[in-house]
């Protein structure tokens, strides 16, 4: 909890966030709520899992990325640069 209340950037890779998990639930949306300026970036193959994430944290601190792990390590720093362009990744 305190090293997402404290973090830049969050990377959430294949975490469903199924209904039923409250705590993880509210971990998230206290630290999105703590921290204001950190991004976020959901790798996940699923439509629902998508919407479920951008549902508890909008859009503006969110990016989405609709795709395997996989398919994601395929351009993993350019991946990582669009969602974080303020990092510097080399």
């Amino acid at each position: 909890m305190e090293r997402l209340c404290e973090a830049d950037c969050v990377l959430i890779l294949g975490y469903s966030l199924p209904e039923a998990d409250s705590q993880a639930r509210s971990k998230i949306t206290v630290a999105f709520q703590v921290n204001p300026d950190c991004k976020w970036l959901l790798v996940d193959p699923s439509d629902d899992t998508c919407r479920r994430y951008r549902r508890l944290l909008g859009q503006t601190a969110l990016k989405t990325m609709n795709t395997t792990l996989a398919g994601f390590n395929t351009e993993l720093k350019a991946n990582l640069e669009a969602a974080f362009p303020r990092i510097d990744f080399s």
